[in-house]
């Protein structure tokens, strides 16, 4: 999964069993919920992880079957990395998803139509936190911290390898919130809907 927390002044990935249930227990602790972009082929095995997501409130969306970069496809290849994650998530929480974040915020006019047609939204971040390739959480928060404006999408990672992202995480919370910030999903930042 990747998690965007937008704010207001709002393979490799995941999900996966070890960090993303402690980003969602930091989140319920804090009384925020996040929008989780799901790989497809990595949601059968945590199952669990993402129906206590979904009942904690927090978006579950679409980042294509196996993080293939959608810009390098055809059109029917698209529509297959969409579909088979389209399927997996409404098995788990009965509903489709209406959003997508097309992996590495990587879009042609080829992968623009076809989520468009397939009636979906594309969600590209406006901050990188960096976790993906920093392993310092103070590095990590200062990312969002320094540069935050209103109406961010704060773009950050659960996978195996992110434990700085969890270590970092309480710490941005407290950071925005002293700062004024709220935050918000990512379809009530934009008013569009999460599920089709």
């Amino acid at each position: 999964c990747e998690h965007s927390f937008p704010t207001r002044r709002s393979s490799d990935l995941g999900p996966d069993p070890v960090n993303t249930p402690r980003i969602i227990k930091v989140l319920r602790d804090n009384n925020i919920q996040g929008t989780f972009f799901c790989v497809g082929n990595q949601i059968e095995s945590c199952k669990s992880i993402i129906k206590q997501a979904y009942a904690d409130g927090d978006v579950i969306a679409n980042h294509s079957w196996s993080h293939k970069d959608l810009a390098t496809s055809n059109a029917g290849q698209i529509n297959n990395e969409v579909d088979l994650t389209e399927n997996e998530i409404n098995k788990v929480i009965g509903k489709r998803s209406a959003l997508i974040r097309p992996p590495y915020g990587d879009a042609n006019d080829v992968v623009l139509n076809t989520l468009a047609s397939l009636n979906y939204k594309s969600i590209i971040w406006s901050i990188d936190t960096l976790d993906w390739e920093q392993h310092e959480a103070t590095n990590i928060v200062n990312n969002v911290v320094n540069n935050v404006r209103p109406g961010e999408i704060v773009l950050m990672h659960c996978n195996g390898d992110k434990k700085a992202t969890t270590e970092a995480l309480p710490q941005i919370i407290s950071k925005l919130k002293k700062m004024g910030y709220s935050f918000v999903t990512v379809d009530k930042l934009l008013h569009i809907k999460a599920y089709k």
